[in-house]
């Protein structure tokens, strides 16, 4: 003869499974959203901000792939910044596990003005920023001198 038991677990034993399970996913599966970057160009270059976006935890060389560039802040054939602008991007929560900029570029409208910022950063959802928050890269450029900062708000 075969029987069969029914084992019932009491709801306020499952909402402790579903919380610790919750906690081992990333954000943006547990919570959907979206990250803002805003590209703000303080200098009177215009700016190609070669700004990545990326799913997942990636290193700098993974990142800075062209697959991971983001263009989708401007309709011109090139994606720049003009001098004194800024452009906000909004970024599905689940492709902005890892954001940065490398080396943007700087020209200005004279022949042999402008060159190119040596610097690259990359910023780990979780780490430097989380869903929701907005990401603000600020290229600035003087003394021949070209930076990208970054910020969140």
């Amino acid at each position: 003869m075969r029987r069969t038991f029914l084992v019932r677990f009491p709801s306020f034993a499952i909402f402790p499974l579903a919380l610790l399970l919750a906690a081992s996913l990333p954000s943006c599966l547990v919570l959907p959203g979206a990250v803002t970057v805003r590209l703000v160009n303080t200098s009177s270059f215009t700016v190609d901000p070669n700004l990545y976006a990326a799913a997942g935890s990636l290193s700098a060389d993974e990142l800075f792939q062209s697959t991971n560039l983001v263009t989708s802040f401007s309709e011109e054939a090139f994606a720049t910044i003009p001098p004194g602008q800024s452009r906000d991007v909004t970024i599905r929560c689940r492709w902005a596990g890892t954001v940065g900029v490398y080396r943007p570029v700087f020209t200005g409208v004279g022949v042999g003005t402008g060159g190119q910022s040596q610097d690259s950063l990359v910023w780990h959802q979780g780490d430097q920023f989380q869903r929701g928050q907005t990401i603000v890269f600020t290229y600035s450029a003087g003394n021949k001198a070209f930076h990208v900062a970054a910020s969140v708000e």
